[in-house]
């Protein structure tokens, strides 16, 4: 059992410590100065922001992205959907789509996210592929028009937007990565339409589609442990 006296949260870290006056002391001058941070970070972006809104152009939307990305920066990998999404819900599609995708794959725990993000993707009033990298582009045209998607996952989260083209991947995610626990783990399969794909990453090998989970057409749920890889 943790003393909770003794528990005090470091840059977004749950930390054990013993506590002393000058740990304690230390502790809050890392709060004063991360909340500074942050304060100057969003200064940042909303002057960036504005500056785009009055003038659009091209050196413009790229100050106003690279303040997005350096204001996400201050949030850790759990946080970050939620903060990002406050920054960039309501920016047109060349703010949006470009910011949004950049952060989308260091973003990790977007389960309690979904609903609201699922309402802005189906919001923006452009498509996220006129905005697509060359290896995103590559990725997405080599998809049938009927797409096969897999997820790993806790049972009561299948029903989410981010899937991979690659059963592997899912069975990895079914196991648990980056020290995230699943309890209840299965793989789901389902197919798609590729119109109702709203973007495609490949930015950690993880053969990622971002879609519509309202869109899915012949799902199936399998336990993980009675999964056998085709891969395999």
């Amino acid at each position: 059992m943790h003393d909770p006296d003794r528990l005090v949260n470091i840059l977004g870290k749950i930390v054990d410590v013993q506590m002393t006056a000058g740990v304690a002391a230390m502790l809050a001058r890392l709060r004063v100065e991360r909340g500074a941070e942050k304060q100057l970070r969003m200064t940042a972006y909303r002057v960036a922001i504005k500056r785009y809104d009055c003038t659009p152009n091209e050196r413009r939307r790229k100050a106003a992205l690279g303040a997005i990305a350096h204001c996400s920066g201050w949030a850790n990998s759990d946080e970050r959907l939620s903060w990002v999404l406050s920054l960039i819900e309501v920016g047109p599609p060349e703010i949006f789509w470009p910011a949004f995708m950049g952060e989308w794959s260091v973003c990790d725990d977007t389960w309690h996210a979904r609903k609201g993000l699922l309402r802005v993707m189906e919001r923006a009033s452009a498509p996220a592929r006129r905005f697509f990298s060359e290896t995103q582009h590559e990725f997405f045209d080599t998809l049938p028009a009927m797409v096969r998607v897999f997820r790993g996952c806790s049972q009561p989260r299948v029903r989410a937007v981010a899937w991979s083209t690659d059963q592997t991947v899912a069975e990895g995610f079914a196991r648990g990565h980056r020290g995230i626990r699943v309890p209840e783990p299965v793989i789901a399969s389902a197919v798609i339409p590729k119109e109702h794909i709203f973007f495609v990453t490949n930015d950690r090998d993880e053969k990622e589609v971002v879609l519509n989970p309202r869109r899915l057409r012949r799902l199936t749920i399998e336990p993980y442990a009675a999964t056998v890889s085709r891969a395999a």
